[in-house]
């Protein structure tokens, strides 16, 4: 990808049948020899710790790739660190929802523990207000999951009333003809990092992969028919070897949303496009694999099924808005129990340790 834009993505989704984490495969990247596990509870800066020792990975010469938390977009869970002589690194917030743990300790896996900068008597004065907050941020995320699921199943119907109507030989014809631009491949190479989230910001979407392609093949929403096509392009870039990093669709993860083909910096993509700048655009109209006659019958009930997951998804999100209200609360806690002047120098011995002595 361009090295004059940020790449940054998703490495987990607030999804239909709850919390889905790709951690493990995002992390498990057999290019990274050194894999650092960062622990700690809300406020001891875990982010800020990442971002600090990825700020100065980029100031030294190592190239970055950053992963958003899903909830909270502005904060990082994540970054993979690339150097020409030192090879791979990563850092990961190992914590909940997307816990992870040393499966080669001391080997690849390293545990930070920024807990250890707590001062413990000063958070124990404020138990009783920590579990309450904690109760009340989880009741949030319950209710969020709850009208995620419910969107899920309106776009499913939706699905279902579309289906009859799709003609599977021309969707299979039109991804044959869109993959003869796919690089050619030999070994399959998957990479996971999502576009899409949905949280405390609302919807939000990183153009990563746009902005890298030199190409763009855009997938017109149409009824959800974008996503069968989607999931045929993929079945043919695995037949045919392909390298390639996908997005999985925010709600569903067996559905995909985004290709991108790093040979030839080609994109393909059900996500909506803004900036097309300088791209060699395709947008392809999905009405044609439909039956319209098949179509009429059914058109209505499918746009009240979407309109009634897109209402579901945006309260969802104002759940988890309130779920961030409760958080930042938590976090004043745990940040005034911080010694910060000894995690900073921590920090700074940290990535002289890792970044130019690996």
């Amino acid at each position: 990808m361009q090295e004059n834009s940020k790449q940054i993505y998703f490495a987990s989704a607030n999804a239909a049948r709850g919390f889905v984490s790709y951690f493990e495969r995002c992390f498990a990247d057999a290019r990274i020899s050194r894999l650092y596990m960062i622990k700690g509870g809300p406020g001891t800066g875990k982010s800020r710790f990442i971002g600090d020792v990825a700020t100065e990975a980029a100031r030294l010469g190592w190239h970055a790739e950053y992963y958003a938390c899903s909830s909270d977009p502005g904060s990082l869970d994540g970054v993979i660190l690339t150097h020409p002589r030192h090879g791979c690194i990563a850092l990961a917030d190992s914590t909940a929802p997307h816990v992870m743990e040393p499966t080669l300790p001391g080997v690849r896996d390293v545990i930070v523990n920024l807990g250890d900068f707590w001062d413990r008597e000063k958070l124990a004065k404020h138990a009783a207000r920590i579990r309450t907050l904690m109760g009340y941020k989880q009741a949030c995320f319950d209710r969020s999951y709850a009208y995620l699921s419910a969107a899920g199943k309106m776009l499913t119907a939706r699905d279902s009333l579309i289906a009859p109507c799709v003609d599977g030989d021309k969707i299979t014809r039109l991804a044959a003809k869109i993959s003869r631009v796919y690089p050619k491949g030999r070994d399959f190479d998957e990479r996971i990092g999502l576009s899409d989230s949905i949280g405390m910001k609302g919807r939000v979407h990183f153009d990563t992969y746009e902005r890298a392609a030199d190409r763009l093949v855009v997938l017109s929403p149409f009824y959800g028919v974008e996503y069968t096509l989607m999931d045929a392009l993929y079945r043919m870039a695995k037949e045919r070897g392909c390298a390639v990093r996908r997005a999985p669709h925010v709600l569903f993860p067996d559905k995909t949303a985004t290709l991108y083909f790093p040979d030839n910096r080609l994109c393909v993509t059900a996500s909506e496009v803004q900036n097309t700048a300088g791209k060699d655009v395709q947008r392809i109209d999905l009405r044609r694999v439909c039956d319209p006659d098949a179509l009429r019958g059914v058109r209505g009930e499918a746009r009240l099924a979407e309109k009634l997951a897109d209402s579901a998804i945006d309260t969802a999100a104002d759940s988890f808005a309130r779920a961030g209200e409760y958080d930042f609360e938590l976090e004043s806690i745990y940040t005034a129990a911080m010694d910060f002047d000894a995690k900073e120098r921590f920090t700074a011995t940290f990535c002289n340790a890792i970044l130019q002595n690996p």
